[in-house]
């Protein structure tokens, strides 16, 4: 008996302890739920966004992910009905971002840190516009030269700057002058045409002008329509150089859609899932890495001018990382495929409407044609060149109206790419925290009659002669705004193509309004108007 108690009794403060074990357990987890809630709570209220009476900054419910791309006009008619002309939050996935839409917001934004901002991961686009989803797991995003900052940006302006300077793209008038004349002697080929007149849709033709160009001017004498190039089809089955680039621009496309509208690729589980999506941005590094290696080496061996290849020694110096190089170039060429093609028929299609204007500027472009000098002692070429130069440079000439008005009228983005604050601030009136991303609605922008006057919706681009630097610098978003508008790599290249572009269509032709809605009538210049 006296074994079996003292047994007993031991064995109480272990069943104590037992019974103990959950409670204590159960005090653990409500501690760890206690804190992650307050962490929660405390991120919350660092995130949160209030003006100076403590009212909190108006929301688009639902996720704009998609919206902002495809549904931008929807969604900033929204964001204006909701906040008025007050900066308002739209949330794109996971994250929140601010979108301001007047000069001011854009000057507070920018003030005092413009050069210490940086990118949210991923551009807010999520993981598979990482690039994780990739055999080699190397991030697609850190190299896209848009997600870039800091000391790699440098590094890469450092290289692909000298190629696309203002006088790179200056000397490349001829180049482009001709290529573009060569587009013009198609045009009636695209149309049932007579000896006075065509009509065609000019959007159509002019969707890919501008990649021509572009492609032209970064690999220069390498760019030969006759050269054969073989893509993945057999080695037996040619293909010129536009041909492949074009190839590789329609798998681009549908990675893009991927990126904008699918959104479970947003998340490691929905790329892992969707094996065809990782196949095909597999596809294309691996076809974009294999074109632009081929016409490095074949320009070594023709020993041809190629920009591309003098920015590639700075891959083989160690300076400029290969997917650095790599998707510098695609954003150049692809990126800028739509955006660039909107700005000419935008053009087109305003000139067709507004034949006084059109008149203006051709007899602008008519002075600028007879005054060109020739004289034996001059080399034609030459003198051409710099006469054509000189009037692509005037910022009060007719010619720079109407490219400016157009590039008002179809910005890059209806909403700018997402770019962080750096200290907290405030915007519009609102205490903005640190690194929160904003986007700029550039249409509301670029329309903003602080700016552009009460005929701020119509086209008229004698506008700019009346506008001051000063209003531009924050009130116009063409490539960037404010410390910004200096980033845009290809700024002089665009302009230069824009203006060659509407320049050689005015010395062939004047534009109308074709009776068939959206087509342009085309009247060769011989005929009354």
């Amino acid at each position: 008996m006296g074994f079996i108690n003292i047994q007993t009794q031991a064995s109480d403060p272990e069943k104590q302890r037992l019974r103990a074990s959950p409670q204590v357990l159960k005090l653990f987890v409500l501690i760890l739920l206690v804190l992650l809630v307050l962490k929660i709570s405390a991120r919350h209220r660092a995130n949160r966004i209030t003006n100076q009476h403590g009212r909190k900054i108006c929301e688009i419910p639902g996720d704009a992910r998609v919206s902002k791309f495809a549904f931008s006009q929807q969604l900033s008619d929204h964001g204006k009905a909701l906040a008025g002309g007050e900066p308002f939050i739209i949330r794109n996935g996971r994250a929140r971002e601010l979108v301001v839409t007047k000069p001011e917001h854009i000057y507070d934004f920018y003030k005092g840190d413009t050069r210490h901002h940086p990118k949210p991961p991923y551009l807010n686009m999520g993981k598979y516009f990482s690039g994780h989803v990739t055999p080699f797991r190397v991030p697609l995003a850190p190299y896209v030269f848009g997600a870039i900052a800091g000391e790699r940006w440098l590094m890469i302006r450092r290289y692909f700057d000298p190629e696309f300077s203002f006088q790179s793209a200056r000397q490349a008038i001829p180049q482009l002058s001709a290529s573009i004349n060569r587009w013009l002697d198609d045009l009636p080929l695209q149309a049932t045409a007579t000896e006075k007149r065509f009509a065609l849709e000019l959007k159509k033709p002019c969707r890919f002008l501008p990649l021509r160009l572009a492609a032209e001017f970064v690999y220069g004498e390498v760019f030969d329509d006759e050269v054969a190039y073989p893509t993945l089809h057999p080695p037996s089955i040619p293909l010129q150089l536009f041909s492949a680039l074009l190839e590789l621009n329609v798998l681009h496309e549908v990675i893009l859609h991927d990126v904008i509208a699918n959104k479970r690729l947003a998340t490691s589980l929905g790329c892992w899932l969707d094996r065809n999506a990782a196949k095909r941005i597999q596809e294309f590094r691996s076809r974009w890495r294999e074109f632009n290696l081929r016409i490095v080496q074949s320009a070594r061996k023709g020993s041809q001018v190629c920009p591309a290849e003098k920015i590639y020694r700075g891959v083989e110096r160690g300076d400029l990382k290969h997917e650095e190089f790599l998707h510098t170039l695609d954003e150049i060429l692809f990126a800028n495929v739509d955006v660039s093609s909107a700005v000419l028929n935008t053009l087109f299609e305003h000139l067709a409407a507004n034949t006084a204007f059109q008149q203006k500027l051709r007899g602008e472009i008519d002075a600028h044609v007879r005054s060109r000098t020739r004289t034996p002692d001059t080399d034609t070429d030459m003198d051409t060149k710099t006469h054509t130069e000189k009037y692509l440079s005037k910022q009060d000439s007719h010619l720079n109206y109407a490219v400016m008005e157009a590039m008002r009228l179809s910005p890059a983005f209806a909403f700018s790419l997402p770019e962080c604050t750096a200290i907290p601030k405030e915007i519009g009136g609102y205490r903005v925290p640190a690194r929160c991303p904003v986007v700029i609605d550039a249409k509301r922008l670029n329309a903003d009659p602080a700016t552009w006057g009460k005929d701020s919706d119509t086209y008229r681009p004698e506008r700019f002669r009346d506008i001051t630097p000063s209003k531009l610098r924050y009130g116009f978003m063409r490539f960037g705004v404010g410390a910004a508008s200096g980033r845009c790599l290809g700024k002089h290249l665009a302009d230069t193509v824009f203006k060659l572009t509407l320049l050689a269509v005015l010395e062939r032709y004047s534009l109308h309004s074709g009776q068939d809605e959206p087509e342009i009538e085309v009247r060769y210049m011989n005929q009354k108007e």
